[in-house]
């Protein structure tokens, strides 16, 4: 996998349509409108051609344009089959 690991997925709830809330661990800094696609080893096939943009970030309880290394905190992500994502797997960029 050629592909950056940013994020580490705790959690995974429905905002409304096609926006996701994936609460979890930035492995490297995260901004809103970078584009994202979920991996997971058992799924790489099925998610390969996914994408996802970032729309907001909060940690802390704070609005934030970016979320740094190593902080937890929450992405709201817009993509269709979101329902695909899943607790245990990471957003690559």
């Amino acid at each position: 996998m050629d592909d950056q690991v940013v994020f580490a997925i705790d959690d995974v709830s429905r905002v409304e349509n096609n926006f996701w809330r994936v609460d979890g661990r930035a492995y490297q800094d995260v901004r809103v409108g970078d584009i994202v696609k979920p991996y997971d080893d058992r799924m790489a096939r099925v998610q390969a051609a996914l994408a996802y943009t970032i729309t907001a970030i909060s940690t802390y309880g704070k609005d934030a344009p970016e979320l740094s290394r190593g902080l937890t905190g929450s992405l709201i992500i817009e993509g269709l089959h979101g329902d695909l994502l899943r607790t245990g797997s990471t957003l690559i960029r």
